[in-house]
């Protein structure tokens, strides 16, 4: 079945079914096929149906088209209507979006709010601290969150550790967020272990963090191997 084909039976389906998965189906359908617009025509009649998802669906739309203001706007109509049990990962979601994309201060409340239940919000909040003179604050969020297995707290904890000197402390964070997946983490003990004569080790480490994804060990190890 080709795309056309595809797309026209989740239109169908929606026509016909009007539940939450037939509209997330046909709204992922249309975002995967470059119609937005009818993709967030589709979130508002979500939305008019009574299905906070066609907020929060919008909100993705919009954000991943750049539209970070607006998609705010969007997820936060939407916290009225969910579910207590969501709304920390939510508040997560939109604090993030506040910190990182626009440097607002104010996320801080949403940061607190959703940093358990979104690990990026966790790390966000310490980030926030540090760059609003709480760097002890901060660092106690970031430890806190390494402690509970957050990566996203170990990489920007591995970071301070390393600039204030402490190596094996700062390698043996970057090891434990590259067992749970992340390859910035690899890229980053791998220029540490340059630094320190270990050339073989960070060798490794550089061809793991591109293995694992991460583009700056891509574009450079590519930039080295242009045979490969």
């Amino acid at each position: 079945m080709s795309d056309l084909a595809d797309l026209e039976a989740f239109r169908g389906a929606w026509v016909t079914q009007r539940d939450i998965l037939t509209g997330r189906r046909y709204i992922d359908a249309l975002e995967a096929s470059g119609e937005y617009s009818r993709a967030l025509e589709v979130c508002d009649e979500m939305w008019g149906l009574g299905f906070p998802s066609g907020r929060v669906d919008a909100a993705w739309i919009v954000k991943d088209r750049g539209d970070v203001e607006r998609a705010i706007t969007l997820m936060t109509e939407a916290l009225p209507l969910q579910d207590e049990d969501d709304l920390p990962l939510l508040h997560g979601i939109i604090g993030h979006w506040r910190w990182h994309y626009l440097n607002d201060p104010r996320a801080e409340t949403q940061l607190l709010a959703g940093m358990l239940a979104y690990g990026t919000a966790r790390a966000d909040l310490g980030h926030l601290m540090i760059a609003t003179g709480r760097p002890a604050e901060g660092r106690r969020v970031l430890q806190e969150g390494a402690d509970d297995d957050t990566v996203e707290c170990m990489l920007p904890l591995a970071n301070l550790l390393s600039h204030d000197g402490d190596r094996d402390g700062a390698e043996a964070m970057y090891r434990r967020a590259i067992a749970l997946g992340d390859a910035h983490s690899a890229w980053n003990l791998a220029s540490d272990l340059l630094k320190e004569g270990r050339d073989s080790e960070a060798e490794e480490l550089q061809w793991l963090a591109a293995s694992m994804g991460d583009e700056v060990a891509i574009a450079y190890l590519s930039s080295q191997h242009p045979d490969l």
